[in-house]
């Protein structure tokens, strides 16, 4: 569990992702209607440290939704109508997107919403969501900095 270990416990001790960073922040800000923001890049990348990272800076409260068995559509579509105050985080989005983009597409199809929803996944999601989605891919863009470090452990 070494990744445990010496992951970083604030945003100042990342090395990648800046750019996730900027264009997450100017997300959670931002007072655009019907926006969902998906974070997509290969695993160990630093998807879900740098959303959790950030949002603990921000203080900013969040709901996360991890891939078990009983994700389903109307388990999804509950917990988006009845999360209030908080950001939804669906992790590992890959291994029930549909379900998922079906869910948001029936939610904002009603409605103008205000409410933050990121989606963290493995792969580039299909582009198939009826609302505004921001997309960030992430990567580790400073390999010399990053290679130090895992030479280091």
């Amino acid at each position: 569990m070494l990744h445990i270990k010496y992951a970083p416990k604030t945003l100042s001790e990342c090395i990648a992702n800046l750019n996730v960073v900027k264009e997450l922040t100017a997300y959670i800000n931002s007072n655009t209607e019907n926006t969902v923001c998906v974070i997509f890049g290969k695993t160990g990348s630093g998807k879900t440290l740098t959303v959790n990272l950030l949002l603990r800076d921000l203080q900013v409260h969040k709901t996360e939704i991890n891939y078990t068995e009983k994700i389903n559509k109307t388990y999804l579509s509950e917990k988006i109508e009845t999360t209030q105050n908080t950001i939804l985080v669906f992790e590992d989005a890959q291994y029930y997107e549909n379900d998922l983009y079906t869910s948001l597409n029936k939610y904002f199809k009603t409605r103008n919403s205000l409410k933050k929803i990121i989606i963290i996944s493995d792969i580039e999601v299909p582009k198939f969501l009826n609302t505004n989605t921001i997309y960030i891919e992430t990567k580790i863009t400073n390999k010399k900095s990053y290679c130090k470090f895992i030479k280091n452990i």
